[in-house]
C-alpha cells in the first residue's frame, strides 16, 4: 500500500496505529533526519562564524552538538502515543522551551564546575561566562527547533507553528519529507555552511582574510591598469 493510501486511511478512520504506520513508513525520522540536521547547521552557521571569529572553538563545538540534537528533536512525537505528530513539538513554544532548557543545563554545568568556565570565557564579548553560556544555550535551542519547523514547511503536511494560539497550517508544498534529493541537498549545504563559517571566522580573526582580499584587489587593479593602457 502506498503512502497516500495510508494517509487516506488515517484521515478517514483516525486510528493511531494507522497513523504511526503512515508516518514511520512514509515520513519517518530515519529518512529525513539528515535534512533536518543539515538545515539546523545552515541556520547555525552565522552564529558559528561569530564564535570562530572570537576563537571560541569549544563553544563552537558545543553549539554544533546542541543544534544536531534539537534540529531533529521535534520528531520525538513519532514515538509518543499521547502526542500528535507535528503538534506541540513542532511549534514556536517548543522552540522557546528548548532554548530555556539548553540555557538552564548549560549554566548549571558551569555553576557545578562540571565544565570549566575558562573553556567558554571570552573577555572581548564583555559579559560574564554564565551570561554568555546562558544566552548562547537559549539561542541554540531556539534555532535548533525553529530550523526543524522551517524544514517541515516545505512538505505537503506543513506545520502549525503558532499552535495552540492559532491552528493556521503553513505549507509550501514543495516536496515530501522523504524526498532523498532534498534531504541530501539540505545536509550537504548545512555541512558546507558550517565549514565555510569556521574557515572564514578563523581567517578573519587572524587578519588573513583581509590580506587575501587586499591581494585580490591589487590584482584586479593591476589588470584594470593594463587593459586601460
Amino acid at each position: 500500500m502506498d503512502c497516500w493510501s495510508l494517509k487516506l486511511r488515517h484521515v478517514l478512520h483516525d486510528n493511531r496505529n494507522i497513523q504511526s504506520i503512515y508516518y514511520l513508513g512514509c515520513e519517518g525520522p530515519g529518512v529525513h533526519n539528515e535534512g533536518h540536521i543539515g538545515l539546523g547547521f545552515l541556520v547555525y552557521s552565522p552564529l558559528a562564524f561569530v564564535l570562530a571569529y572570537h576563537e571560541m572553538y569549544v563553544t563552537f563545538i558545543a553549539g554544533c552538538i546542541a543544534i544536531q540534537y534539537w534540529s531533529h528533536f521535534p520528531d520525538i512525537d513519532l514515538h509518543l502515543s499521547f502526542v500528535e505528530h507535528r503538534g506541540i513539538t513542532h511549534t514556536l513554544f517548543m522552540a522557546l522551551f528548548a532554548g530555556v532548557i539548553t540555557a538552564v543545563v548549560a549554566v548549571g554545568l558551569i555553576t557545578a564546575d562540571v565544565l570549566p568556565a575558562t573553556l567558554f570565557a571570552n573577555e572581548e564579548v564583555g559579559v560574564s561566562t554564565k551570561e554568555l553560556v546562558g544566552g548562547f544555550g537559549f539561542l541554540v535551542g531556539v534555532l535548533g527547533v525553529t530550523s526543524h519547523i522551517l524544514g517541515d514547511l516545505f512538505t505537503p503536511m506543513g506545520v502549525e507553528p503558532a499552535a495552540p494560539i492559532s491552528n493556521a497550517n503553513i505549507s509550501l508544498n514543495l516536496f515530501r519529507a522523504r524526498n532523498k534529493t532534498a534531504n541530501r541537498a539540505f545536509s550537504k549545504v548545512g555541512f558546507y555552511a558550517i565549514g565555510v563559517a569556521l574557515v572564514l571566522g578563523v581567517l578573519s580573526s587572524t587578519g588573513a582574510l583581509q590580506n587575501i582580499l587586499d591581494a585580490f584587489r591589487g590584482i584586479i587593479e593591476n589588470l584594470s591598469g593594463i587593459h586601460s593602457e
